[in-house]
């Protein structure tokens, strides 16, 4: 809850609230919590080389959109048969990439 707002400071504004506010845990480990709406993530990241990338402490944080199960079954057999190819895989990397 807000509890205070628009306390101007030199540099910026503040805002109050009445709790913490923690970050949130780790891309993977809601990937590990939620197995049946993103084990087809958990594969992709893995075949990309990206899993290790987000679990890692070196990356500088961000947003990522991940896809569910359901997303990718959007996309129909034949395009997932291709991005989980060989052939595919620098387009299912570059597909991860931006949804980060």
């Amino acid at each position: 809850r807000i509890v205070a707002i628009n306390i101007f400071g030199t540099n910026g504004v503040i805002h109050g609230v009445d709790s913490l506010i923690l970050p949130p845990p780790n891309v993977i480990k809601i990937i590990d919590l939620l197995p049946g709406e993103f084990s087809t993530l958990e594969l992709a990241l893995g075949k990309t080389g990206l899993l290790e990338k987000l679990n890692s402490t070196d990356h500088a944080g961000g947003t990522f959109f991940a896809p569910s199960n359901f997303a990718f079954r959007k996309l129909g057999p034949k395009i997932n048969a291709f991005l989980f190819s060989s052939y595919g895989q620098k387009y299912l990397k570059a597909l991860l990439e931006y949804h980060v």
